[in-house]
């Protein structure tokens, strides 16, 4: 008996190193496979930019990419546009943000059904703009009145051509 003992006794050491040698090896291994499988840091934002843009919609859009580029995990952006477009100082600062944003990390934008105006303008600064076949893209216009002409040029101070010459006294008639 105490032979089968003995052979229990090694059996059961033998199990335990095996387990403890495993264990070991996962441990020192985990990492290795963490890194491999987890690929390289950094994390991509989503910012949606929907419906028509006003001063209240886009300050949302610059208060969520001012977050982007302070957190650095962080190291591109989407923006993710179904816009019309809206107007046109709200757009101005759309583009600004998105400019600003683009200095510091990669932004790239996807026009998932309308993408014109003042929503084109906003995402020109992004380095990539992906589009579906069937997307409105495109048509950055502003509309405003023609310029009035100043008080000079109405009152005919300011000629663009020059004076007729006197004529003689006669007047031609016409017939």
């Amino acid at each position: 008996m105490s032979r089968n003992t003995g052979t229990a006794l090694t059996r059961r050491r033998t199990y335990a190193i095996v387990v403890v040698a495993a264990l070991v090896v996962g441990a020192a291994l985990a990492p290795v496979a963490v890194e491999r499988t987890s690929g390289p840091d950094g994390r991509i934002a989503v910012v949606s930019v929907d419906g028509y843009i006003s001063t209240q919609s886009v300050g949302a859009v610059q208060e969520d990419l001012r977050e982007a580029r302070e957190n650095e995990s962080i190291r591109a952006v989407v923006l993710k546009v179904d816009s019309p477009g809206g107007s046109a100082a709200a757009s101005e600062q759309l583009y600004m943000a998105v400019q600003r944003t683009a200095r510091e990390m990669t932004v790239v934008a996807s026009v998932q059904s309308t993408g014109a105006s003042g929503a084109y303008y906003g995402m020109l600064p992004a380095e990539n703009i992906y589009v579906t076949p069937a997307s409105i893209v495109g048509s950055v216009g502003v509309r405003g009145a023609p310029p009035r002409p100043s008080r000079r040029a109405r009152y005919g101070a300011a000629r663009t051509r020059p004076p007729r010459p006197p004529t003689s006294g006669a007047r031609r008639s016409r017939r």
